[in-house]
C-alpha cells in the first residue's frame, strides 16, 4: 500500500492502516490518529507525528533524505525495529519510541526519548545541543558512528559500547549520563566543562582526550583496562586542560594537563605503574591506594604500585597500604611509591601500617618522591636522605635520636647516595645495623659506646638483605660489653676509627664478609677474638695500638684473619697476641709488612704473600704457604724462644728469607720452626748468614743450632719440611 498525494493529516480517531507493507511516498502529519502496517512500513517523504502513533508489525525504515520528527505524545513503534538512514528529529516527546534496535545510518537529534536500544553505525550521528536533553532507554548500545554533544544532555540508562576504530564521542560545556561506557575508540572533550557520568572502562586501542584548556569530571569510576592509555590531558603553554575524579581511576594522565582526585587513586592493575605527565592534586577527600605485592615497582603479581607525577603534587586525603598476593615485608624494604618534581602536604590518615608482627611501614616525605620504609618496631633507623648530625632528632624515624644502653641505630635503604652521618655528641649504643647497597659513612670525633645490658653482646651488622653497601665507621669506638661484627655484605664492612677495648670485652666476627679495623686498636689483657666467618681484616697504616698480655685471637674454618697494613695491630714490644688458627679454607693471610704476632699454633693454614713479612715466636700449623718472586720476597722471621716459648732477644732470632720464581710451603705440623731440624731437598741450598757457604746438601737432616740465622733459597716451587723438634732449652 502507497500513500501518495498532498500532504495530509491523520488527527485524533482517524487510523490509515495497510495489511500488508506501506510506503509513504508524501507528506504526512500525524496529529492523535494512527498510521500503521501490517508487515514492514517504509518512508518516502516527510512525516511529523504528535500525540499520535506511526507503527509498522515488523520493521520501520526512514530512507535517506526523509525526516521525521516526534513530539508531544507522538511515537514511533516497530517490534521488528528501525532503520534510520534519513533524520529522526525528536522536539521533546515524552512517549519514548519502542520496538527492536534503532539502527541509525543518519541522523538522530533532539530533546526526548528512545526506547529502544541503539546500533549507530559507522554513518550514524546522534546530535544534542545546549538546552536539549535526548534518552536513550535501550538495554544495550553500540556506537559506530558519532555521539555528539554540543551543550544538552545525553543519556543512556543502559550500557554503551563505542566501537574500535570509527566509534567517536565528543562533546563541550555538557553533561554525559550512561549505565557505563566501554570505550574502544574514541573520547574528545574540549574546552568549557564536560561532565560526565556513569562507569567508564577504556580499553586497548580506546582514547580519552580532554583538551582545549577544558575540566572534564568523572564521577564515578574510570578504569584503564591492562595495557590500555591512560586518559589524556593536553597542556599548550598557559591553557591546561583540567580532569577531575570523583570515582575510582587507577590510571593516570598522558600530556600536561592537571588531575584533581576527589575519589580513588588506584594505580595499575593490580599492582602497576602510572605516569601522570602534568600536576596531580590528590584533595582532602581523596584515597591513595597502594598495592604492595613485592618489593619492586612494576606492573602485575610481585610488584608494588608506584604514581610518577612529572609536575607538581599536592596530597592531601588519606593512604592506604593493601598487602597483595600474600607478599609480607621484611625490615628495611623500601617502596617508592610516588615520585614528582615537587610535593607539599601530606597523608591523613595513614592505614595498613602494620603489614606483620614487629614492623611498621612508615611513610618518608621526600623532596622528589614518597617513600614507605619498613622498619623494626624498637629501632631508630634514619630517615633522611642526606647527610645529617646522629644527634638531631628529625634525621630519624619518630623524630628521636637513638643513645643509650641497648638502644639500636639501623641505616637502611632510605639513601638515595653515599651519605654521611656525623656523630656531634658522645653517644651509647646497643647496636649499630646496616642495611643498604649504598654506602653509610658514620664520622665524627665523638666516641660511640657500645654498651648492652647484662651479659649480653652489642652488634655491628651489615645484614646484606638489600644490597652489598662498603660502610665505614670511622667515628671512635669504646666497648662497654662484649661485640659482635655481623659482616655479610661483600662491600668491605671498616671501622677506620679508634676501637678502645681495653677493658678486654669479647670480639666475635661472623658472616661472611669482610670486617676491617684500620683504626688503631687498644686491646686489654685476656682480650679473646674469635673469627668465626669470613674475614677480619687488620689494617693498619698510622697510629699506634696498645695490646696487653695475653691477647688471643682464634681462627675458625673456613674464616680468614689478614695482617695488612704496613703496622701490625697485634703486637706491642713483648706483648704479643696469640693465634689459633684451625681454618685450612682462609687460615691466616699476611698480605701486609712488619706484622708481628705471638705463636701461631692449630692445624690450619698461613700464607705470606710475596713482598710480605710476618714475625712470629712460633708457627706450628698444618701448611706454612710462602710467596715471593725475584725481587720481592716474602719475609718471615720466626724468633727463638725458650723453655716456656717466650721470645728471646732480638739478636737470638732465626729468620728465613724465601726468594724464587714460584712459592715455598712450610709444612710446619709437628715442630716449632724455632728448634727443629730442617730436611732439605736435594735441590735446595742452605747458606748460614756467618759462613755463606753452602752446608748440609742431600737428605739427611741437618741441625741449625739456637739461636742462628739461616737463609733459605727455595728453587722453583720445592716444600722445606719441619721434623720433629728439638729439646726444648734448661
Amino acid at each position: 500500500m502507497f500513500l501518495v498525494g498532498a500532504a495530509d493529516s491523520v488527527g485524533v480517531g482517524r487510523t490509515i492502516s495497510s495489511s500488508g507493507a506501506l510506503t509513504i511516498s508524501s507528506p504526512i502529519a500525524i496529529s492523535g490518529g494512527s498510521v500503521s502496517a501490517g508487515t514492514t512500513l517504509s518512508i518516502g517523504a516527510a512525516v511529523q507525528i504528535t500525540d499520535g502513533t506511526l507503527a509498522a508489525a515488523t520493521t520501520l525504515t526512514n530512507n535517506t533524505g526523509q525526516v521525521v520528527q516526534v513530539s508531544g505524545t507522538g511515537q514511533i513503534v516497530a517490534p521488528g525495529g528501525i532503520s534510520n538512514n534519513g533524520t529522526i528529529q525528536l522536539n521533546g516527546n515524552v512517549a519514548a519510541t519502542s520496538g527492536g534496535t534503532l539502527t541509525n545510518g543518519g541522523i538522530v537529534r533532539g530533546a526526548g526519548f528512545v526506547g529502544n536500544n541503539l546500533t549507530n553505525n559507522v554513518s550514524g550521528q546522534v546530535q544534542v545541543t545546549t538546552g536539549n536533553r535526548l534518552e536513550f532507554d535501550g538495554t544495550s548500545n553500540t556506537n559506530s558512528g558519532l555521539l555528539s554533544m554540543s551543550g544538552g544532555e545525553l543519556v543512556f540508562t543502559g550500557p554503551v559500547t563505542n566501537s574500535a576504530g570509527t566509534g567517536l564521542i565528543t562533546g563541550h560545556d555538557a553533561i554525559l549520563r550512561t549505565g557505563s561506557l566501554t570505550n574502544n575508540g574514541g573520547i574528545g572533550f574540549t574546552a568549557g566543562t564536560m561532565d560526565v557520568y556513569g562507569d567508564m572502562t577504556n580499553n586497548v586501542g580506546g582514547q580519552i582526550t580532554c583538551s582545549g584548556g577544558g575540566t572534564t569530571t568523572f564521577y564515578d569510576d574510570v578504569t584503564i583496562a591492562s595495557g590500555a592509555t591512560s586518559v589524556k590531558a593536553t597542556a599548550v603553554g598557559s591553557i591546561v586542560s583540567k580532569v577531575v575524579f570523583f570515582g575510582s581511576y587507577n590510571g593516570g594522565i598522558v600530556g600536561g594537563g592537571t588531575a584533581f582526585i576527589e575519589g580513588d587513586l588506584r594505580p595499575g592493575n593490580s599492582p602497576g605503574i602510572v605516569n601522570f605527565g602534568g600536576d596531580l592534586v590528590l584533595d582532602s577527600g581523596s584515597q591513595l591506594i597502594i598495592d604492595l605485592g613485592g618489593t619492586t615497582a612494576g606492573n602485575g603479581a610481585g610488584h608494588y604500585d608506584q604514581v610518577n607525577v612529572a609536575g607538581n603534587v599536592s596530597i592531601g586525603g588519606g593512604l592506604t597500604l593493601s598487602p597483595y598476593g600474600g607478599f609480607v615485608p621484611s625490615s628495611g624494604d623500601k617502596f617508592t611509591i610516588m615520585t614528582c618534581a615537587s610535593e607539599s602536604g601530606a597523608f591523613s590518615p595513614v592505614t595498613g601500617t602494620s603489614p606483620a608482627p614487629g614492623l611498621t611501614l612508615v611513610p618518608i616525605y621526600l623532596p622528589n618522591s614518597l617513600v614507605i620504609l619498613t622498619v623494626a618496631n624498637g629501632e631508630k633507623t634514619w630517615g633522611v636522605d642526606s647527610d645529617g648530625n646522629l644527634s638531631v632528632g628529625s634525621n630519624w624515624i619518630g623524630g628521636v635520636a637513638p643513645g643509650g644502653i641497648d638502644d639500636t641505630a639501623t641505616f637502611s635503604t632510605i639513601i638515595t647516595a653515599p651519605r654521611v652521618v656525623t656523630v656531634d655528641a658522645d653517644t651509647t649504643l646497643g647496636n649499630l645495623k646496616f642495611d643498604s647497597p649504598i654506602s653509610y659513612t658514620i664520622a665524627g670525633t665523638h666516641t660511640l659506646t657500645f654498651q648492652a645490658s647484662g651479659s649480653t653482646a652489642t652488634t655491628i651488622s651489615d645484614s646484606n638483605v638489600h644490597g652489598n653497601g662498603a660502610h665505614t665507621i670511622a667515628a671512635p669506638i669504646v666497648l662497654v660489653s662484649d661485640l659482635n661484627i655481623v659482616q655479610n655484605s661483600s662491600g668491605t664492612l671498616r671501622l677506620s676509627g679508634t676501637l678502645d677495648d681495653s677493658s678486654a670485652h669479647a670480639i666475635l666476627k661472623s658472616g661472611i664478609g669482610t670486617a676491617e679495623i684500620a683504626g688503631a686498636p687498644s686491646f686489654g689483657a685476656g682480650t679473646q677474638i674469635s673469627v668465626n666467618a669470613g674475614t677480619l681484616r687488620f689494617n693498619m697504616t698510622s697510629g699506634s695500638p696498645t695490646v696487653a698480655s695475653g691477647v688471643t685471637v682464634t681462627v675458625t674454618d673456613p674464616a680468614t684473619l689478614e695482617l695488612a697494613g704496613s703496622i701490625s695491630a697485634l703486637a706491642v714490644g713483648t706483648n704479643r697476641a696469640s693465634i689459633i688458627n684451625n681454618s685450612t679454607a682462609g687460615g691466616i693471610l699476611v698480605s701486609g709488612t712488619n706484622q708481628v704476632v705471638g705463636g701461631i699454633d692449630g692445624g690450619g693454614t698461613t700464607i705470606v704473600n710475596a713482598g710480605s713479612d710476618l714475625t712470629a715466636d712460633h708457627i706450628v700449623q698444618g701448611a706454612l704457604m710462602i710467596g715471593g718472586t725475584p725481587g720481592n720476597p716474602a719475609l718471615v722471621t720466626i724468633d727463638a724462644s725458650d723453655s716456656s716459648g717466650n721470645p728471646l732477644a732480638a739478636a737470638a732470632r732465626v729468620s728465613a728469607l724465601v726468594q724464587g720464581t714460584g712459592s715455598g710451603a712450610f709444612d710446619s705440623s709437628q715442630a716449632d720452626l724455632a728448634r727443629g731440624s730442617i730436611q732439605i731437598p736435594t735441590d735446595g741450598e742452605l747458606v748460614t748468614a756467618s759462613s755463606e757457604s753452602p752446608a748440609g746438601l742431600g737428605t739427611n737432616p741437618v741441625t741449625v743450632p739456637e739461636p742462628a740465622t739461616i737463609v733459605l733459597l727455595l728453587l722453583g716451587s720445592a716444600a722445606l719440611l719441619v721434623g720433629a723438634r728439638s729439646p726444648k732449652r734448661p
